[in-house]
């Protein structure tokens, strides 16, 4: 399947109306676009920085475009996003890529009269180019920003923007109001004129049918010499910078999937199957090479962003994303892998969750998934590299509140943490020794802090997380052959009690003694996923028909049980009841064919949630389609404005890619060098082949029974 399989439909976008809006990534940075034939906005190529920044809105005969279109359609290609609306007449249509490997974006844009009459055609464009160069800091999932929004009415530094000729009369060059950060934006043909500095014009008389066509270009850096530099390099060579864009792409995308490639550390498997299964597995690898990142000054290099675009460059929630990416990781670029899971175990124990990739620098509140990420990433770098270098790192671990003066390079008066890798992976290990209820084998993080931030109620003895210690004491005696039984059986026992038989989901204890119901499609999947081969055949058919009952929905899912008592907590569409987030649905359905189970909705659902990839790389959230009017067949994507905040983009999209390769074909590495395959005859198996497969050295291939090759 390959990048063009992959585009979008077209998706119907309006200025007023909350949308997710797609985005365009390099190695750099990226953009996003703007419901306008050319216009974009948060362009983000650190440290360059113009958070809240839009550039390039159109003009057209005097007014506004947002004005005078009903909608601009837009379709998403991993290279380029095509445009297209129609006016009075008028038919316009564009192309936007972002420069191969450097900071900067063009745009070929192309006007029809399609009247019948000759017409004068008077086009523009206003230009902006405010921005913020904070150096590394600043980044920690929001980003350096202009002050225009509801939060920053006392601000005004920061919204002033000088202009300089630029292009020899054909472009500006636009300086920041601290003289710190610059942007080139220029025009082909040169304009007629130049309105109020910002606003290049055209005026042109049209035959019917004829075209006109203009591009624009835009650069972004710290330095105006090198914004004006790359300028002059492309100006003039917009077709040359599309294809070159879309060559890069091609590269990318053709080395994912090749054995030895000069991209990444490995490579993933080839998949054929149903349409559905190629959808989510190619889909979720897409999804993870669209947050690839090489900024050239991070403190990992290359890395693979939480999400983006907007708010996500420059940072990493590596708790939440290890334990979802590092599955893929370990096959496609285990080198990355290791620079993660690396700075994972530098991070102050059970007190952070954000990391800024430039400085370093560790923040916000404890996340109880932490240890998951750690036992989960070192284990997957066991089972399919046979790698262990990581038992032999030294980490120097620094608690949360020395972390905003070693990130500024102030002297501190104290010594960090200093333990080996495999002593952070034996502390990840053994949370539950020191994380748990009083009188109890349950894990307990705390309060709703650490979990699902808008889901009131979740907290403290959880079953989902007692499951993951309990599956990471098996994983580990399986590859180290240390005996932890009874340790795993007091685990399973107490995460047992909280089962709700009737309704089939658990119950989460707090420390008082008083139970909560878990009704969360995150909780049933992660006991499922880590567990639940190990629980009763009935309890697994409940929480089947749980899931299929009350939380899924024909393309998608309620992550909370719209009946539960914690609704009325809010709306948020990625923990809350009114969608969910991208992983889930994932885990839940990983987690049953782990367990041997199957049913015909199964197949149905996973067919259902593959149409949602008509809308581009997994999202952060979606609306279930019960709480918001689909798009493109399929529960729409939730947008990135506040409260909602959800990104177009998320890394943990690609456990899709883990749901087929593990799920669906049933892959198990062992962490002693060995691959096997359940191979029963699954509906959602027939016609699957699996080519390419990489396990310790040893290449397989998969067509009903799993063959190594010589």
């Amino acid at each position: 399947m390959g990048l063009d399989d992959l585009a979008t439909a077209w998706l119907r976008r309006r200025v007023t109306q909350a949308a997710a809006m797609p985005g365009l990534g390099n190695d750099l940075g990226s953009i996003q676009m703007e419901a306008d034939i050319a216009a974009f906005k948060h362009p983000v190529f650190p440290p360059y920085s113009a958070g809240n920044e839009v550039t390039a809105l159109t003009i057209l005969n005097g007014r506004n475009l947002a004005q005078v279109a009903p909608f601009v359609e837009i379709q998403w290609r991993a290279y380029a996003v095509d445009r297209r609306c129609s006016v009075d007449g008028w038919h316009l249509e564009s192309r936007t890529s972002l420069l191969p490997d450097q900071p900067g974006v063009v745009v070929r844009l192309a006007i029809k009269n399609s009247h019948h009459q000759p017409r004068r055609l008077r086009l523009g464009f206003l230009l902006s180019g405010r921005a913020v160069n904070s150096g590394g800091a600043g980044y920690s999932w929001s980003v350096p920003s202009i002050p225009t929004d509801v939060w920053s009415l006392k601000i005004d530094k920061g919204l002033k923007q000088s202009a300089h000729a630029a292009l020899g009369g054909a472009g500006v060059c636009l300086e920041n109001e601290a003289g710190n950060a610059f942007s080139v934006q220029g025009c082909h043909p040169a304009p007629d004129t130049w309105e109020r500095e910002r606003v290049p014009t055209w005026s042109r008389a049209m035959k019917p049918n004829e075209t006109f066509s203009v591009t624009l270009l835009f650069t972004f850096h710290p330095q105006r010499d090198e914004a004006e530099r790359i300028a002059a390099q492309w100006h003039g060579r917009t077709d040359e910078a599309l294809a070159s864009a879309q060559q890069r792409w091609e590269k990318i995308w053709q080395a994912a999937f090749t054995p030895k490639n000069d991209i990444f550390s490995g490579h993933l498997p080839i998949v054929h199957g149903s349409a559905a299964v190629q959808k989510l597995y190619y889909m979720g690898v897409l999804t993870l090479l669209a947050c690839r990142r090489r900024y050239g000054w991070g403190v990992v290099d290359a890395c693979y962003l939480t999400l983006w675009p907007r708010r996500g460059e420059g940072s990493v929630y590596l708790a939440w994303d290890l334990p979802y990416v590092s599955g893929i990781l370990a096959r496609l670029d285990p080198d990355a892998l290791r620079g993660m899971l690396k700075l994972q175990m530098e991070a102050p124990w059970l007190e952070y969750q954000v990391t800024n990739l430039f400085t370093g620098q560790h923040g916000s509140r404890a996340c109880c998934t932490q240890p998951q990420a750690i036992t989960t990433s070192c284990l997957n770098l066991l089972r399919w590299q046979a790698d262990q270098s990581w038992r032999t790192w030294t980490i120097k671990r620094w608690p949360l509140k020395w972390q905003q003066a070693l990130a500024d390079k102030q002297p501190v008066k104290a010594e960090p943490e200093t333990l080996s890798g495999e002593g952070a992976y034996r502390q990840a290990l053994m949370a539950h020794k020191a994380h748990r209820l009083a009188g109890s084998n349950l894990v307990d993080f705390g309060g709703k802090g650490p979990y699902l931030e808008c889901i009131t109620t979740y907290a403290h003895g959880t079953a989902g997380h007692t499951a993951i210690q309990a599956w990471a004491l098996r994983e580990h005696a399986v590859a180290f052959g240390e005996d932890n039984g009874t340790e795993r059986e007091a685990l399973l026992r107490d995460l047992k009690g909280l089962f709700r038989a009737d309704r089939g989901f658990f119950a989460c204890q707090y420390p008082d003694g008083r139970k909560y119901d878990a009704a969360n499609l995150y909780d049933v999947g992660l006991v499922l996923n880590s567990v639940g081969a190990e629980l009763p055949r009935e309890w697994i058919g409940a929480m089947n028909r749980f899931v299929r009952e009350e939380l899924a929905t024909p393309t998608w899912a309620h992550c909370l049980w719209p009946g539960d008592l914690d609704i009325a907590s809010g709306t948020r569409a990625d923990h809350q009841w009114a969608g969910c987030f991208p992983a889930w649905p994932a885990q839940f359905l990983l987690g049953s064919l782990r367990a041997g189970h199957y049913e015909d909705w199964n197949e149905q659902w996973l067919t259902g949630i593959s149409r949602v990839t008509g809308q581009g790389p997994f999202a952060q959230a979606y609306w279930a389609e019960d709480m918001a009017e689909p798009e493109a067949g399929a529960a729409p994507k939730c947008f990135d404005e506040l409260p909602q905040g959800n990104h177009w983009a998320i890394s943990s999209g690609c456990f899709y890619a883990e749901l087929v390769l593990d799920g669906v074909a049933g892959l198990r590495a062992d962490g002693k060098g060995n691959l096997e395959a359940d191979t029963r005859d699954l509906p959602v198996r027939r016609g699957l082949q699996v080519e390419g497969i990489a396990c310790c050295g040893r290449e397989y291939v998969l067509d009903r029974k799993l063959r190594e090759l010589p």
